[in-house]
């Protein structure tokens, strides 16, 4: 037997934009920039339909760092 479930896109749109999500989001892209070590960052941007964290390398030799020694994904990992 199948059931038919209803979505309330509405909410889920809400959700996606919260500042609750925001903070959430901040806090586990600074954790994965920290655990990478120097010269990564973090930030949290608000699109038109969503929030975006990001954890970046913020110089030169943290980029030819996270090309040979993958530490972000490392970071998320742990």
């Amino acid at each position: 037997m199948s059931t038919k479930v209803k979505l309330n896109l509405a909410g889920f749109r809400e959700l996606r934009s919260c500042p609750e999500l925001a903070a959430g989001l901040g806090e586990i892209a600074s954790g994965i920039a920290a655990r990478a070590g120097e010269g990564y960052s973090s930030d949290v941007r608000q699109m038109s339909t969503r929030v975006v964290a990001s954890a970046y390398t913020d110089s030169t030799a943290s980029m030819k760092e996270e090309f040979k020694n993958n530490n972000l994904l490392k970071a998320m990992q742990s």
